[in-house]
């Protein structure tokens, strides 16, 4: 069967033994590959670095000095918003519990609503992995997946940007 809603990162995370999606370094690592992450053509020598280490062990430690040599401002901000996400994953060991955290007012770290967005995005993929009414399935899409919309014949039709 195909996956769907592969754009969910579910196929990165692991499920424990209660259902619950638990945190892996490969959906972490697809955060640090968001174009706001990767290094550009004219980062400095000690974001390469960062970028590198992180790339190979997307939960080694970072300090406050490390993000602080960043030449590029804006490459410093970027930087500590998803470690501080990365952290706050880390912590709540389950993407559940950390999305429980945040709904909660809880979190010690500001999220961007697109990132809070992508938990209840995989959480709902969770959800449905077990479920063959193809409807409901489709019901849940309709929140996540980019849709492409047009009439015919005075009928609305929806279907997915990636398929058609």
């Amino acid at each position: 069967m195909r996956d769907f809603w592969r754009s969910s990162g579910f196929h990165l995370l692991d499920r424990t033994d209660e259902g619950d999606l638990g945190v892996t370094p490969d959906f972490i690592r697809a955060y640090l590959a968001r174009p706001e992450v990767v290094p550009q053509e004219d980062s400095c020598e000690q974001e390469l670095a960062l970028y590198t280490r992180l790339m190979e062990d997307p939960l080694a430690p970072v300090s406050d000095g490390d993000i602080a040599r960043l030449e590029d401002e804006d490459a410093q901000y970027n930087y500590r918003i998803v470690l501080r996400f990365r952290d706050l994953l880390i912590a709540s060991r389950t993407l559940e519990a950390a999305y429980l955290t945040i709904a909660q007012g809880k979190a010690d770290v500001p999220v961007p609503p697109l990132f809070a967005s992508q938990l209840v995005h995989a959480i709902l993929r969770n959800i449905l992995n077990d479920c063959d009414d193809a409807l409901r399935v489709r019901a849940g899409e309709l929140f996540f997946r980019e849709q492409n919309v047009s009439t015919e014949g005075g009928r609305l039709m929806l279907a997915d940007d990636e398929i058609v």
